[in-house]
């Protein structure tokens, strides 16, 4: 299988994983035990590999690689907001509503 292909796979993989953990955190509404730091750091590589793959050629895996760095910045933003209302004690739907 070409390099692209095989990397493509591991990239939309990962997109379905963290697209779960946005998932979790919409469900649960809370943070706990999770580094935002680790998750802002995955979400630049991300960025940069929307850089890097076109430059090798590599469009499925920069097509993928798109989709992972939503989920990751999707999860980020949710991840802050809940841990923002955590400290508030409420949250926003709650006020709308």
């Amino acid at each position: 299988m070409e390099a692209d292909v095989v990397n493509a796979m591991f990239e939309g993989l990962a997109a379905l994983m963290v697209a779960n953990h946005c998932r979790v955190l919409l469900k649960e509404r809370c943070v706990r035990g999770v580094s935002l730091l680790s998750v802002l750091f995955f979400t630049l590589w991300g960025v940069w590999n929307l850089h890097y793959y076109p430059a090798l050629g590599q469009s499925l895996s920069g097509t993928c690689a798109v989709l992972v760095t939503l989920a990751n910045a999707a999860y980020l933003g949710l991840a802050l907001y809940f841990r923002r209302t955590q400290r508030r004690g409420f949250l926003f739907w709650e006020i709308v509503e």
